[in-house]
């Protein structure tokens, strides 16, 4: 790596403009913060309860239509 001599001199330091500043502001608050955290956890647990409703409702539904398969003919007048 080369260092600087009395010749050279180092790049200029740009000065950022205020919006890329603000993102940078909001971005490091955000890593920081942990409310991301209890969002991803309701979610998942949103997911969680999706997936027992589904399973119990195909449960019962199969269950169901056993039930009406087998009571419909006893049930319906012979003609």
């Amino acid at each position: 790596m080369r260092g600087y001599g009395a010749r050279m001199r180092p790049p200029p330091i740009r000065k950022q403009a205020p919006m890329i500043q603000h993102v940078r502001t909001l971005i490091r608050e955000r890593v920081k913060s942990d409310r991301g955290a209890s969002a991803v956890e309701y979610g998942l647990l949103a997911a969680l309860i999706a997936v027992v409703i589904i399973g119990a409702v195909t449960l019962v539904g199969s269950n169901l239509s056993a039930t009406f398969s087998h009571v419909a003919p006893v049930v319906s007048p012979s003609p």
